[in-house]
């Protein structure tokens, strides 16, 4: 069954999740979501942190947290503190965030942090977007150095000439694709990063299996909703029981349509373009991402 809330009036309302990495499509599967009057995926939560701090207080065999009474009363108080959280967002009581808009009528709410799946909530939807790692990392550094990034060490160090040359000048990457991926040591990292989260998707059926997970988990690979979004979005809409007639059609300004009719690397919504990574190919950096994380890739290839 899936995990309800109650909200103000008395409404019951189903939580779901939107998980994938960074740069993934997160954001464009939420908007996709957010196009059902049924729907409502109002940002990124980040239960995660409370989760994980919490679990270790469960589990690990010297803490109160992992005897009885305390560790059931533990395990309720994350699972509250995530329904609460949520039918609070949507309702609009939460500062600086609007809650949902007027539509017909909101049955599901959701969470869209770019993370891996853990179960906060039992018996919980997530749907999962995964693309391939090599867009993911040209994405993400060019997210990186729009931000001013990276901002880790040592990778801010060893990327100033890069952080430099796209301050000077954001369209020189375009202009010169081959120096982007030139530091070794971030290229790896993106990819372990990456690859990690390929690793524990694929580490969930074991667990479903064993019946340690409990979940039901919809996968969407990007360059699939990019080819054809409509066919895509529909069987998202239909994971929710929802009917995909009652949607609003794909529009532009809301940024559901695929792709971006500019290649501006200073906008959140650079690109969007799947095999994007091949303009920036330069002979070196696409070993060292095969090293780190080419098991992964087999989808794409």
């Amino acid at each position: 069954m899936d995990p309800t809330a109650t909200g103000a009036d008395g409404r019951t309302y189903r939580l779901f999740f939107v998980r994938g990495h960074m740069r993934s499509g997160t954001n464009w599967l939420a908007n996709l979501l957010n196009l059902h009057p049924r729907v409502w995926v109002g940002g990124e939560f980040h239960f995660e942190l409370a989760y994980r701090g919490m679990h270790r207080f469960m589990n690990e065999g010297w803490s109160l947290g992992s005897r009885e009474p305390i560790r059931s009363r533990a395990s309720d108080a994350v699972a509250g503190l995530v329904r609460s959280s949520m039918v609070d967002a949507c309702e609009g009581r939460v500062a600086g965030l609007p809650g949902a808009p007027e539509k017909a009528r909101v049955d599901w709410i959701g969470d869209r942090t770019p993370a891996v799946i853990e179960e906060f909530l039992p018996g919980a939807r997530y749907l999962h977007i995964a693309r391939d790692g090599r867009d993911v990392l040209v994405s993400w550094t060019f997210h990186q150095l729009n931000t001013g990034g990276p901002f880790a060490e040592p990778y801010r160090t060893r990327m100033e000439r890069h952080r430099a040359q796209f301050a000077e000048d954001p369209t020189h990457f375009l202009r010169h694709p081959e120096q982007l991926l030139t530091d070794e040591a971030w290229v790896r990292e993106t990819a372990r990063h990456w690859g990690t989260f390929m690793r524990d998707r694929a580490r969930l059926d074991d667990a479903a299996h064993a019946g340690a997970f409990t979940g039901r988990v919809c996968d969407v690979l990007y360059e699939t909703l990019h080819r054809d979004t409509d066919t895509e979005r529909v069987r998202v809409y239909r994971f929710l029981d929802l009917d995909p007639a009652e949607a609003a059609p794909l529009r532009a300004e809301d940024h559901t349509r695929a792709g971006f009719a500019h290649d501006d690397p200073t906008s959140f919504f650079r690109r969007g373009q799947p095999g994007d990574w091949k303009r920036y190919r330069n002979g070196e950096w696409e070993a060292w991402f095969e090293a780190a994380a080419g098991e992964w890739l087999a989808p794409w290839r």
